[in-house]
């Protein structure tokens, strides 16, 4: 039984049970009139119109979810939800982890949440999967009036994350990182007794209706794309391994498609805003004659619509979108020259230009100071004072540094992060850059403290970094690809390789992200020419000779070296 301080009703949606499920509602309802209040019906009315009325019919200023397959296993669980949502105004959900456990005990139970679980998630990180056991769930009740049209009529069996769809428009997600729960995994449960397929593919359904529903909102219609494609594509790999190729391929096809939901508004035009996304992504990847088709239908539609005049102006003019498009990238309808127009040279320049190096030595003293970076900055320091605007030299800082600021990046990867250097010079030139981060975070890796993520974070900080930064903690000829398998079309405006210093390992590394380089996007490769891996500038080259999409420079005449690629096709 719960321990609170406060009153509680239970509410049983009972819906025409044929096991003993009703009788034994009717009698607790009968034994304890004031507190359980029994919803019935003469009929089977299905699962999600249940699930709604049960809910009308709460009073109180709380809802917990509980299924009939699981149950709470702390009597203090209610307590703790309702106390951190009081504290924390700006949540509506509270959730925490539960353990599932399989009925017929053929595999061992497992925790829902990963421990990398955050404490606040968002609407974003909602849409993209539905984190959240049901049975975990406490959230504010009368958030909205009424429900949306759409998710009255779902034929669903997922009534629920649509649910906190809806919920999470009013506020944040928080996360208790505790057990609380028990969800039972049985073989005539309606979710799991689906196969992987069924179950994308009902999800895939439940995501044409957040798409309509969020139409006017590009960065949630954009998630949606990534995460519809990357289910596609599972799908297809699924089809792939019993063999079906034929439904393969038609999967394969359905993630590489530019119009993901057939009769949905991405299908039927829908407004200048929406259409001009789309053209966004083409012009990002290359795609300019399609961008350029698109934007022709759009005008041809609605000749005088001013909007749709404003747009046009936008994608002419590409300064006064950089912050979309790529400024490595150039749209002039037919690209004699391709799509890209930044080529390693000019950023050389850029990089090795006295009044980047000025900006440089403005921020690099408050880099993570160790013996190496010290010195480094007397090195610059000191050949500026006797060299001034003659001075050319290349580095990891200075390449990194001139091609963020240059290219202004959404995604960057980098593996081998250590003190966050790198990943600091890059927030510096665009400071609201999402960045993934890959480590193993070995203890006194090449002589040098390797504090970790929460150091990393805090050196962030010190940059005025205003983006999101996620780490991936391990191997990373096992981590890199596990993340490509799970989201196979992520792509990244900017990629740093210094992390396995292997002939092998930096080989592997570099082989597994090229891929996920964006048209236009800078690769970038350190250490080319250091003493103890005088490999790694053979190891590029070779690289370079397997993906001949790429143009490079290297610089090796002073220094550990550093190499840098622009990606100038798909």
């Amino acid at each position: 039984m719960q321990k609170t301080n406060f009153d509680f009703e239970i509410v049983i949606g009972e819906d025409f049970s044929t096991d003993r499920t009703r009788d034994i509602a009717i009698e607790y309802a009968a034994k304890h009139p004031t507190k359980i209040k029994l919803i019935l019906d003469n009929k089977n009315v299905g699962g999600h119109i249940n699930f709604i009325r049960t809910l009308n019919a709460c009073k109180g200023e709380f809802i917990a979810l509980l299924d009939g397959d699981d149950y709470w296993t702390s009597p203090y669980k209610l307590q703790k939800q309702v106390d951190l949502l009081s504290k924390r105004q700006d949540c509506v959900i509270c959730f925490h982890n539960v353990l599932e456990m399989f009925e017929d005990t053929t595999r061992p139970p497992f925790h829902y949440c990963p421990s990398s679980q955050k404490e606040t998630s968002t609407l974003e990180d909602l849409l993209r999967s539905n984190f959240m056991a049901t049975c975990s769930v406490v959230f504010r009740n009368n958030l909205f009036e009424n429900y949306p049209e759409w998710y009255l009529n779902l034929k669903l069996r997922m009534g629920d994350w649509p649910f906190h769809i809806l919920n999470a428009q009013y506020g944040n997600i928080c996360y208790i990182n505790e057990v609380m729960g028990v969800h039972r995994i049985h073989q005539g449960g309606t979710w799991h007794s689906k196969s992987l397929t069924n179950q994308l593919l009902e999800i895939i359904e439940a995501y044409k209706f957040y798409y309509s529903f969020f139409q006017s909102n590009l960065l949630y219609r954009k998630i949606i794309q990534d995460t519809v494609r990357n289910h596609f594509f599972t799908i297809a790999k699924e089809y792939e391994k019993i063999g079906n190729l034929e439904d393969a391929n038609i999967y394969f096809k359905k993630a590489k498609s530019e119009v993901l939901f057939e009769n949905s508004i991405e299908a039927n035009s829908g407004t200048p805003e929406i259409i001009f996304d789309r053209i966004i992504d083409l012009v990002r990847r290359g795609q300019i004659d399609k961008a350029i088709e698109i934007f022709k239908n759009l005008l041809a539609s609605m000749p005088e619509n001013q909007e749709a005049q404003q747009l046009l102006k936008q994608l002419s003019q590409t300064n006064t979108i950089g912050e979309n498009i790529m400024q490595s990238t150039f749209n002039y309808g037919r690209n004699f020259f391709g799509p890209v127009i930044l080529n390693p040279g000019t950023l050389a320049r850029i990089a090795s230009d006295s009044a980047t190096w000025q900006e440089i030595l403005a921020f690099h003293s408050l880099l993570a100071t160790d013996e190496y970076v010290k010195y480094l900055d007397a090195f610059y320091r000191e050949c500026i004072k006797r060299f001034g605007s003659n001075w050319y030299y290349i580095d990891i800082v200075n390449v990194l540094y001139a091609a963020s600021r240059t290219i202004q990046p959404r995604m960057y990867l980098e593996i081998g992060v250590r003190r966050g250097r790198s990943v600091c010079t890059v927030a510096r030139g665009c400071p609201n850059v999402s960045i993934l981060a890959f480590d193993m975070w070995l203890p006194g890796y090449a002589g040098m403290e390797n504090p970790g993520p929460e150091f990393v974070k805090s050196e962030l900080q010190k940059h005025g970094y205003t983006g999101e930064i996620f780490f991936i903690n391990g191997d990373s000829h096992q981590t890199v690809p596990a993340f490509f398998r799970q989201n196979p079309q992520a792509m990244f405006d900017m990629i740093t390789v210094d992390g396995d210093h292997s002939e092998e390992g930096a080989l592997d590394d570099l082989r597994n992200v090229i891929p996920h380089l964006s048209v236009g996007g800078i690769l970038v490769f350190d250490d080319i020419t250091h003493p103890a891996h005088p490999y790694l500038l053979n190891v590029w080259k070779k690289t370079m000779a397997m993906f001949p999409f790429l143009t490079s420079f290297e610089f090796t005449e002073m220094g550990y070296g550093v190499a840098f690629a622009i990606r100038k096709s798909e």
